[in-house]
């Protein structure tokens, strides 16, 4: 199946206890929501996962989890960090 290409994803930070989430995607919106008070490596394997949500929807929970996770570890282990702003 051919996909559109992607559009331009903008994350915000929010504080996201009350939801119980460390991260969050509007996959109409092509909005990832992500807790600020998340360690650098953690926020890292987070979004990873919510940009997952967006870019395959059809993927079930249990494999965004695995990919992301796996993702996360080789881009990590590799020294990618999240420039400072």
């Amino acid at each position: 199946m051919m996909r559109a290409p992607l559009r331009y994803v903008k994350v915000k930070e929010r504080k996201l206890g009350r939801q119980y989430a460390l991260g969050l995607a509007w996959k109409t919106d092509g909005v990832i929501e992500i807790d600020p008070r998340l360690t650098d490596r953690r926020r890292f394997t987070v979004l990873l996962h919510e940009a997952m949500h967006i870019a395959s929807p059809e993927m079930s929970e249990s494999e965004v989890n695995r990919i992301s996770a796996f993702a996360a570890r080789i881009l990590w282990a590799d020294g990618y960090r999240r420039a400072k702003k």
